[in-house]
């Protein structure tokens, strides 16, 4: 809607629309939101974004605690790591503990500030580049005011909002982490080790015969 009343007419504008016409536009709003997270367009288009360092924080953490209990080889931590199986052992330590599961409200409503700043972020450069482009096309004051304040709010998101938001996550993982080191090693053994039943069961050769199993038997006819 900027794009069409780039001017100090941008209010009027989103009043006088008709929103029984418009309504096909939600459609093509939702249909291009889908894409947008299936295209992962966060960790693609985001330069501060990223939930790597936090799951880093995750596995590297949960490794050690286990560490001081019993010995992993270097087959089993890649196995933990791989298709996020850490990670829902960190998760299911959470839903199964009363105190864990009342520190989650916020750590949603932190990460909900994080998507947030990184979807405002891609959105003003989106809407930067398009009103570089109407300019070109179109010579108005009121193109340059919002280039100005979306590039402006890019860099609040980029350079400020996003990593407060993910250091703070970071720091909000890590009591869990905390926790979870002091109060339930056991149950973290536990779930590693059902976790790694699965190593154990794919590393043993397909139809190889158990003791006895398999061998050609010896007629006892004379």
């Amino acid at each position: 809607m900027s794009l069409l009343a780039p001017g100090g007419h941008f209010f009027a504008a989103i009043s006088s629309i008709d929103f029984k016409v418009a309504s096909p536009l939600f459609g093509l709003a939702l249909v291009i939101g889908a894409m947008y997270l299936l295209a992962d367009a966060r960790e693609r288009f985001s330069i501060s974004f990223s939930w790597e360092d936090v799951h880093d924080t995750i596995h590297s953490t949960l490794l050690e605690s286990v560490r001081e209990r019993r010995q992993l080889t270097e087959e089993e931590e890649e196995f933990l790591l791989q298709n996020r199986r850490l990670l829902n052992v960190f998760y299911r330590l959470i839903d199964n503990d009363l105190s864990l599961k009342a520190r989650q409200d916020s750590i949603r409503l932190n990460g909900l500030i994080v998507t947030s700043a990184a979807d405002l972020a891609i959105v003003s450069i989106t809407a930067t580049i398009l009103h570089f482009l109407a300019a070109l096309f179109e010579l108005h004051d009121g193109h340059a005011f919002w280039i100005a304040g979306c590039v402006a709010c890019w860099v609040l998101c980029e350079a400020i909002l996003i990593p407060a938001a993910l250091n703070r996550h970071r720091r909000l993982a890590s009591e869990q982490l905390a926790y979870i080191a002091d109060n339930l090693p056991v149950e973290l053994d536990s779930k590693v080790a059902t976790a790694l039943q699965r190593l154990q069961s794919h590393s043993q050769p397909a139809g190889n015969p158990r003791d006895g199993e398999g061998e050609p038997r010896v007629s006892e006819e004379r």
